[in-house]
């Protein structure tokens, strides 16, 4: 099993919250690139490469929502350094 972890969690994360730890955040809080990105990614292409039916999957009633996050997604990502295109995402890493 590859593991791959952050080397620290970002200090909003570390305060104390009563349990859950459920709370709403402001726009642009939810998507970061962590320093765990580059292993993260490179191992996510090699899984959907080798194994893309084992690991992508999707209710069809599901679509609506799926659509409504990655458009909220794709709204968010230039603020974290991806470049939307018309036919791709650009990685800040190129």
């Amino acid at each position: 099993m590859t593991v791959i972890l952050n080397s620290k969690l970002p200090d909003d994360l570390t305060d104390d919250k009563a349990l859950p730890g459920v709370r709403p955040l402001a726009d642009g809080q939810w998507l970061r690139v962590s320093d765990s990105y580059a292993g993260q990614i490179g191992y996510r292409r090699q899984l959907i490469e080798q194994q893309r039916d084992a690991v992508l999957w999707q209710q069809p009633s599901a679509t609506p929502a799926v659509q409504e996050v990655l458009d909220t997604a794709l709204e968010a990502m230039p603020g974290i350094g991806f470049e939307v295109m018309p036919n791709g995402i650009r990685c800040p890493d190129g």
